[in-house]
């Protein structure tokens, strides 16, 4: 709906009121900010020049504490300031994306709520700006225009919406302004979505659509997102972050969010999201790190990643049967029951003799372990078990100490060497306490795959154990018997967990998440359809996660139309999946007669050069496999393209040469699939992957083949 030239005025004349006050607002806080600078220097010198400096015992530290305590309130006053300044700052670019006219019920007036990224208040305390968190403006991105409702601290706010304006700023200048009836206006979206992509992942406050949303300021402790390539998964994830962070901003930290991605890659493309919204980053990790910290020994954990590059090869030393097997829920159930034949009658104790004296029996291991400590779990059983045995064992080294003694006065033996042959002696019973009672948990892994499996999987388990490797398949079993057995593993400060790609992980995988954050909200998001490891068996997350709100999202705005109705049609059971309607060219598919890597290169770099010419600042040449990647990046080095490998710890921007499995959750202007003879998409077993490469794109799609 256009705008009046009466309308205009007022709002080109509010703005650069608003504008002036963020400016001296922003001088205040400079200023501010270096008279806070000046006295946390000060704190910190007369600490120095008047403080204790060698505390020799407790009362020198008190007498410190007025100074500790005078440092960290202007250590705190100095961080409020600069935080404030940079989301001052940021305001200033562009102060608000959005307008909307409430009138509660029983009021005579309606309130202009103007919405931007942050708040921003005057002198009064009046609101100027408000925070697209804010409760009332869920209208903005939920309601028509009319009689409208939203949830408040207080109880459910009724009234009349009677304008919905959506502007474009930048600075004091209003680029585009105009007033929509419906939701947020498509055509702000499609000019969006339509420029070149940004080097990683913005944040989508001005277009966030009424079911993002609803996701976004969900109130259950728990959901499960799912929806299609493009549907905006990650970005809810993220805005809801910031959501939860503000709406329990005396309760949550930034601190104690921590989100699961698919690789570090793709923690670093999504990085920029919370400090343009004035956050500070979560935690980020993956699972294969939350494997290496719970796993801490020498051993190298083997990744999903590599363990798919070997199945896509289809590598000799692999093993399919091991693989799916172990991937499996009836695996996770077998596992399981050992666990409980080991706690009931099944655990390998053993004697324990010292120089000819029987220390410990097994009989008495036994008579402990189920009978006296039968209702604890196994660790805390060996726990106790070993408070015994230091009772016992100290006696032992008691003589032991008390024969060095007489034999030094006796000048039967030298001092020194008499003193190292105490010390081995001594550390040779510990050793035999620590073999006997330390949950021995790939041993005891080990035996479960004997004992309910075959001999061979058990010994290529061990095999590669014994050469320092966990692979893919063992890691997550290896952490599961660790918790069924009742190893406990801290993560109290962490209140929610969000997982993006959720569909890849297996069954185990989420269990054990369920688990070690059994006491935190989650936010988790998948799309079956993007399920790229087509042997790890599906899973219903709501018979993990039972108390879990389901949100189905069925809109894709990624895409072209052309591209993602090119990208559904592949897909076996079509989704009934809602396209933006953003106009574009038809996916274009490349058929080559035959291979010839250098004849496929220079097909490569010409439709690169294409690309660039239109404008497009971010390309994807899509291999199936790393190992093809590999082979034809030195066919392209003249071409200003990067290669990304699993090991990438950053995210890199401009034209990338990547492989299938690593593109999970990113997106370029133009992606071009190789699906060559030599390296060729299995259509019947790898659609899946087939169909999340060629959901990557924006702009433009080819596929040569």
């Amino acid at each position: 709906m256009s705008i009046t030239e009466k309308d205009r005025i007022f709002e080109e004349k509010r703005l650069n009121e608003v504008y002036n006050k963020l400016i001296k607002r922003i001088d205040d806080l400079e200023i501010s900010l270096n008279d806070s600078l000046k006295r946390f220097k000060q704190s910190n010198e007369q600490m120095w020049d008047s403080g204790k400096r060698n505390l020799v015992d407790f009362y020198d530290a008190i007498e410190n504490m007025p100074y500790l305590e005078s440092i960290k309130a202007d250590y705190f006053k100095l961080e409020t300031v600069k935080k404030e300044l940079k989301r001052m700052l940021m305001l200033q670019r562009d102060m608000y994306f959005g307008r909307i006219d409430f009138q509660e019920e029983d009021e005579n007036t309606s309130e202009k709520i103007y919405i931007g990224k942050f708040s921003f208040t005057d002198d009064e305390g009046q609101y100027l700006v408000f925070d697209w968190r804010a409760n009332i403006c869920s209208l903005f991105y939920e309601n028509e225009i009319g009689h409208v409702f939203y949830d408040a601290p207080d109880g459910r706010i009724f009234g009349n919406m009677s304008k919905k304006r959506q502007f474009e700023i930048l600075h004091n200048n209003i680029i585009t302004m105009f007033d929509s009836s419906i939701m947020i206006d498509d055509d702000i979206l499609k000019d969006i979505l339509s420029k070149s992509k940004d080097s990683k992942m913005s944040n989508i406050v001005e277009t966030i659509q009424k079911e993002q949303n609803q996701a976004i300021r969900s109130t259950y402790n728990t959901i499960i997102v799912d929806g299609p390539a493009g549907c905006g998964k990650t970005s809810i994830a993220m805005h809801r972050a910031a959501w939860l962070m503000y709406k329990f901003k005396n309760e949550l930290q930034n601190n104690q969010i921590i989100i699961f991605s698919p690789n570090d890659t793709f923690n670093d493309y999504i990085s920029e999201v919370l400090p343009e919204l004035g956050e500070e980053n979560i935690n980020m990790s993956t699972f294969l790190n939350l494997a290496y910290k719970i796993l801490s020994d020498k051993r190298i954990l083997i990744s999903k990643y590599v363990e798919f590059e070997d199945v896509l090869l289809g590598n000799e030393y692999i093993d399919m049967a091991s693989i799916k097997l172990k991937y499996s829920i009836s695996f996770a159930q077998k596992l399981k029951n050992y666990s409980d034949l080991i706690a009931k009658g099944n655990y390998p104790f053993k004697d324990i003799i010292i120089d000819d004296l029987l220390l410990f029996s097994k009989d008495e291991f036994e008579r402990m372990f189920y009978e006296e400590y039968s209702f604890n779990d196994v660790i805390t059983r060996l726990s106790k078990i070993r408070l015994v045995l230091n009772d016992r064992i100290f006696p032992v080294i008691r003589k032991y100490r008390m024969e060095y003694v007489r034999k030094v006065k006796a000048n039967e033996i030298d001092m020194s060497k008499g003193y190292i042959k105490l010390k081995e002696q001594c550390k040779k019973i510990y050793q035999a306490i620590d073999l006997a009672v330390a949950a021995d948990f790939e041993m005891i892994y080990a035996q479960f795959l004997k004992h309910c499996y075959s001999s061979k999987i058990s010994s290529d388990f061990l095999e590669r154990l014994n050469n320092g490797y966990i692979y893919a398949e063992d890691t997550a079993p290896l952490i599961y018997l660790r918790l069924l057995l009742g190893k406990k593993y801290s993560f109290n400060e962490i209140r929610h967990v969000i997982i993006d790609e959720f569909q890849d992980y297996s069954y185990m995988e989420k269990l054990i998440i369920s688990l070690i954050f059994k006491n935190s909200h989650m936010t988790l998001l998948g799309d079956v359809n993007q399920k790229i490891n087509y042997y790890i068996e599906k899973v219903n997350d709501k018979d993990l996660f039972i108390n879990a709100k389901s949100v189905k999202l069925d809109k894709s705005y990624r895409s072209t139309f052309q591209i993602a109705k090119f990208c559904n049609d592949m897909l076996k059971d079509n989704l009934d999946i809602k396209y933006f309607n953003r106009q574009g060219n038809e996916p274009e598919i490349i058929t080559k007669s035959s291979y010839d890597i250098d004849s496929l290169a220079m097909l490569i770099k010409e439709k690169v050069s294409q690309y660039r010419a239109f404008g497009y600042r971010s390309i994807a040449i899509i291999t199936r496999t790393e190992f093809f990647s590999k082979k034809l990046q030195p066919y392209l080095k003249d071409a200003k393209i990067n290669r990304v490998t699993e090991k990438s710890a950053s995210y890199t921007y401009g034209t990338v040469l990547i492989p299938s499995y690593l593109t999970k959750g990113l997106e370029f202007d133009a992606v071009i699939v190789l699906d060559t003879e030599i390296d060729k998409f299995n259509k019947e077993k790898e659609m899946n992957l087939f169909y999340t490469c060629c959901t990557r794109a924006l702009h433009e799609l080819l596929i040569i083949n």
